[in-house]
């Protein structure tokens, strides 16, 4: 497994500076996950957004929570917010808590 490259791969989409990363994810995820060195579980994780997968992966939580509000973005306040979290807890519950080692 490739941990940091698909650390790397969320942290590039949804925290950096730069909006050009995003906007070529948002455009097509498979072809910008080729910029990636990932195994085909994690890349297929990664396209399709499953975080309980990539969770389960022992990606890194934080970083894992702002890809998450990047693939699936909610409402702006506190109520959509709320149900961002309440969906987040639901995904990624049923892992437990993996490995989050590098």
């Amino acid at each position: 497994m490739s941990r940091y490259q698909l650390n790397k791969a969320m942290w590039v989409v949804a925290m950096n500076d730069d909006p050009e990363p995003r906007k070529r994810f948002e455009k097509d995820p498979a072809v910008f996950s080729k910029d990636f060195e990932l195994t085909d579980e994690e890349r297929n994780a990664y396209v399709a957004g499953d975080i309980g997968k990539l969770y389960s992966m022992g990606v890194q939580p934080f970083v894992l929570l702002f890809f998450a509000q990047v693939r699936y973005p909610s409402e702006p306040g506190a109520k959509g917010l709320m149900e961002f979290m309440t969906n987040y807890r639901q995904w990624v519950a049923p892992h437990g808590n993996p490995d989050f080692a590098t």
